[in-house]
C-alpha cells in the first residue's frame, strides 16, 4: 500500500496508522516512495527466485528435460530476459510460452526482446480466451482491445494508479465507440484486467509489467500514427523518472517491431525521429538518466536487428554504444 497511490485502501486504517495506532505493511517497488521509506521501521527486499530456484522451477514445470535445458540456456543468454526471469510470474509465463510450439513462440522469443516476450504472451492469452469463448480468431478485434488496454494503462500510470478506478477506464475510452462496460467485461474474461472489490470495485492488470507493456505499446501506436505531440508531452514529463524505464523499453521495442517489414531507409528514418523526440524537451544536467534511457532503447533495438547495417546506423545515432564497448 503506497501513500501516493492509495486507491482502494481503507481511509480509516490509514488515519489510524498515521496517528501511530498500529503498523502497516507497505508493498512497493523501491522508487517513488523515498518519504515512506524514511519512516519505515523495517525494510525487506524481495529478490525473487535465486538461480538455483529458477532452475528447479523450470525443471519441475517442464517435464521434457531437453525443453527445460533450452529454456534455462535462453534465460542465461539474454540479459533482458534474465533480469525479469527471477520474478515468479514472469518465469511462469516463460515456461508456458516455451511449451507452445504450435505458435512458433520459442523461435520468436529467441531474440530476447522484452516487448516481443510480453506481446507474444498477450497474444497467447487472447487465443486461449477465444478458444474458451468459442469465437473465431480476429486479429482486428485483438488489436482494438489491446489499443484500449494501452489507453487505460497509460492513463492509470499518469494517475499513479495500480488499482484502477472504473471512472478512469471510462475516461480513457471516451473517444472510443465501444461501450466501456463491454471492454471491462471482455478484459476480465480474457484475464487482462482483474476485478478487485476493496471498498468498491477497482481493476488492475495481472502484474504491473503488463500495465507498462500496454502503455508502451499505446505510445508506440501514437508515435507511428504521427500523433507525436501526445508522445512528446508524455516523454517530456516522465522520460527521466525511473518508474517509467520499462515503459520506455516497451515503447522502443514496439516501434522497432512494427517497422520490421519496412525498408531499411524507413526504419532508420523513423527510429531517428524517435531519438530526436527523446532528446527534445527538458535536458538532465548530469546526463546519467539520459544515458540510461538510451541504453534501454538500445537493448530493445539490438535484440530486433535483422541486418548488420542496422547496427552501424545505431552506432552513429548512439555514440554511447561505442563508449560502453570501449
Amino acid at each position: 500500500m503506497v501513500w501516493m497511490s492509495r486507491a482502494g485502501a481503507s481511509k480509516e486504517l490509514l488515519s489510524q496508522a498515521q496517528a501511530g495506532s498500529h503498523k502497516l505493511l507497505m508493498l512497493s517497488r523501491p522508487y517513488g516512495v523515498d518519504t515512506e521509506r524514511r519512516i519505515a521501521s523495517i525494510e525487506i527486499e524481495h529478490a525473487g527466485f535465486n538461480d538455483d530456484q529458477c532452475k528447479a522451477y523450470v525443471q519441475e514445470e517442464l517435464s521434457d528435460g531437453k525443453l527445460a535445458d533450452e529454456l534455462l540456456g535462453y534465460i542465461q543468454k539474454h540479459a533482458n530476459i534474465c533480469s525479469i526471469a527471477h520474478v515468479p510470474v514472469n518465469l511462469q509465463i516463460l515456461c508456458a510460452l516455451w511449451q507452445d510450439e504450435g505458435h512458433g513462440v520459442r523461435e520468436a522469443l529467441k531474440q530476447g526482446s522484452l516487448s516481443r516476450f510480453y506481446g507474444r504472451f498477450s497474444q497467447w492469452v487472447w487465443h486461449r480466451y477465444q478458444e474458451r469463448a468459442q469465437q473465431g480468431a480476429s486479429v482486428q478485434a485483438r488489436e482494438q482491445l489491446f489499443d484500449q488496454l494501452g489507453q487505460i494503462a497509460l492513463n492509470a500510470l499518469k494517475a499513479g494508479q495500480v488499482l484502477i478506478e472504473p471512472g478512469l477506464i471510462e475516461e480513457a475510452l471516451t473517444d472510443s465507440k465501444t461501450d466501456a462496460r463491454e471492454v471491462k467485461n471482455k478484459c476480465k474474461d480474457a484475464g487482462f484486467l482483474l476485478l478487485q472489490s476493496i471498498e468498491g470495485k477497482f481493476y488492475q492488470f495481472p502484474h504491473i509489467t503488463f500495465q507498462e507493456y500496454f502503455a508502451g505499446r499505446w505510445l508506440a501506436r501514437l508515435f507511428l500514427e504521427e500523433k507525436r505531440n501526445k508522445v512528446k508531452e508524455w516523454l517530456d514529463a516522465h522520460k527521466y523518472e525511473p518508474q517509467y524505464g520499462r515503459t520506455l523499453s516497451f515503447l522502443a521495442g514496439e516501434v522497432s517491431k512494427q517497422l520490421s517489414e519496412e525498408s531499411a531507409e524507413v526504419q532508420h528514418s523513423t527510429l531517428q525521429q524517435l531519438l530526436e523526440l527523446l532528446d527534445a524537451g527538458p535536458v538532465e544536467l548530469v546526463g546519467v538518466q539520459q544515458t540510461l534511457m538510451q541504453v534501454r532503447l538500445l537493448a530493445e533495438w539490438l535484440c530486433l536487428l535483422k541486418r548488420r547495417a542496422d547496427e552501424a546506423t545505431l552506432r552513429k545515432a548512439f555514440p554511447v554504444l561505442n563508449k560502453l564497448e570501449g
